[in-house]
């Protein structure tokens, strides 16, 4: 029921003009200086004010604002899980994974039964190399959540990493299915995981597809999935 206010008092604030920041501002804002928040926050207790602020961050992509916020209220309200699984979602998105497995330890340890904590201590575990922790936490999460397109595809990746590239590919596809406009990402990896399993002509198609959308981006990455494509290339003219 609390969360429930919280979701709601985001909203009313979005709604009164924040929306705009996530979109156009390049400078994060203040949530707590801004007098609309002011206004419609003065009621709650001082926990109340920092946890709807936090959230406000964390909706406008502003995580390192919200970092602090919820390592205040960690603090002051210790047995709370939430605060806990914000920050670990936090901590995820401005790149702390040690941060965000240990944070997601804790509120797992608090709520063991409440499943969607366990995605951020999955990501975690992927970002810290923990490949097998993690499809252990994301697939528990998926049989609950069974259309978080960002789960399935860092199981997908995670099962790639481990060898298991069927299982990695059904995780990609879905991700894939989900979220078409993931496709860039998704098949990118499903042409490196078709490469692996000696399925070159598909892998050729999907590497030049991703060689064609970064054909105007310098960079380490067009120039490491050229040379992919051309590995593959050299493998489809090795069998003719």
């Amino acid at each position: 029921m609390k969360n429930h206010f919280y979701l709601v008092l985001v909203a009313l604030l979005t709604m009164h003009g924040l929306t705009f920041a996530k979109q156009t501002q390049k400078e994060a804002v203040d949530v707590m200086s801004l007098p609309k928040f002011k206004e419609m926050t003065k009621d709650l207790s001082p926990q109340a004010r920092f946890k709807t602020a936090a959230m406000m961050h964390i909706y406008l992509d502003q995580y390192e604002q919200a970092i602090p916020l919820l390592e205040v209220l960690v603090k002051k309200t210790p047995s709370d899980a939430t605060p806990w699984m914000l920050l670990a979602m936090a901590y995820n998105r401005n790149g702390q994974p040690q941060d965000a497995f240990e944070t997601a330890n804790i509120a797992i340890t608090l709520k063991p039964a409440y499943t969607s904590f366990y995605m951020e201590r999955g990501i975690a575990a992927f970002e810290l190399g923990k490949d097998r922790e993690a499809v252990k936490d994301l697939s528990g999460f998926l049989k609950s959540h069974t259309t978080n397109t960002e789960a399935y595809y860092y199981l997908g990746l995670a099962y790639a990493r481990l060898g298991e590239l069927d299982a990695a590919r059904t995780s990609l596809l879905k991700t894939r299915s989900l979220n078409p406009n993931l496709a860039l990402f998704t098949d990118y990896c499903l042409g490196l995981i078709a490469a692996r399993q000696g399925k070159t002509q598909e892998a050729k198609v999907l590497l030049k597809e991703t060689a064609a959308a970064f054909k105007d981006i310098k960079g380490s990455f067009q120039q490491e999935v050229r040379r992919q494509l051309k590995q593959v290339e050299s493998q489809t003219k090795a069998k003719k």
